[in-house]
């Protein structure tokens, strides 16, 4: 069977009348009703928007510790660049993650519609001075513009870099000295409105063409948890039907360097051991 699929979106080229507003404040008192946002929150930190009646009000945020060096020197929150934890309770994210000796706790409370709370927690290991730690928020310019209103407060100690397609604000969460142990904390509350994209989507299903049949699963088969992942690569194999599989050759483990043969090594039973059973697996 062969399915086709259709959505009907609005064009790249007509603006969302989208309505942004960023706030900073110490203490912020908000009624909450029954309607949440659905905030959309990485697992490393990062926001990508808000969700409205499913419609995504994009934006992105990053948490970045600016180091002695300015602002040439700047390591930020991202995909597979920390080790971060990620929870949810209700309509509470939480992110812990740790950049360049900054201990970091973001709490982001879905509010109410288009409305979220972003609680940045910032904790120094060590007496340590840097220019500071910032919460960036990047927007699109292309799809905030003409009635589309965009507020951030307070622009005095907020850092803003301005580029063709994009504007993105620095919003301080601490600056200077960080004394060991000390909790470095700033409130913020994101509102977003927008057009809600409401046109129909259609699927139409061909049921003359007979589709592939059912072979079974796949499976990404990588010795990269040496405890854990024999344990469910094991169960997998077990008890579902693994048709296909894709299997690891640790290249740099195989051949450090480019002077050495590594057939003859692992002959002369010098085989690298996450080769060896990498190798078994497959």
């Amino acid at each position: 069977m062969i399915a086709f699929l259709k959505r009907f979106s609005e064009p790249k080229s007509a603006p969302r009348q989208n309505i942004i507003q960023l706030f900073f404040c110490a203490i912020l008192l908000f009624s909450t009703g029954n309607t949440f946002a659905q905030a959309e929150l990485m697992p490393w930190g990062n926001l990508t928007g808000i969700r409205v009646n499913g419609q995504l009000m994009d934006f992105k945020t990053t948490l970045n510790v600016i180091g002695t060096g300015g602002w040439s020197d700047v390591k930020s929150s991202g995909k597979e660049l920390q080790k971060p934890k990620f929870g949810r309770v209700g309509n509470v994210q939480t992110v812990t993650t740790k950049i360049n000796g900054i201990d970091f706790t973001e709490i982001v409370t879905d509010l109410t519609r288009g409305v979220v709370r972003v609680t940045v927690r910032s904790v120094a290991q060590e007496d340590v001075n840097l220019t500071g730690v910032f919460m960036g928020v990047k927007w699109n310019k292309l799809e905030y513009t003409g009635k589309n209103f965009f507020e951030v407060a307070p622009l005095d100690s907020a850092k803003t870099v301005d580029h063709k397609d994009y504007t993105e604000v620095f919003l301080p969460i601490h600056t200077g000295f960080f004394e060991k142990g000390v909790v470095y904390e700033k409130a913020f509350t994101i509102r977003v409105s927008g057009e809600i994209d409401t046109a129909a989507a259609e699927i139409n299903l061909d049921a003359s063409t007979k589709g592939r049949l059912f072979a079974g699963v796949g499976g990404n088969f990588r010795l990269q948890n040496s405890k854990l992942d024999p344990q469910v690569i094991d169960y997998c194999l077990a008890n579902m039907r693994v048709a296909w599989g894709r299997v690891e050759m640790p290249w740099r483990s195989w051949q450090t360097a480019l002077n050495i043969d590594p057939t003859a090594a692992s002959k002369n039973g010098k085989l690298d051991l996450h080769v060896k059973k990498s190798m078994q697996m497959a």
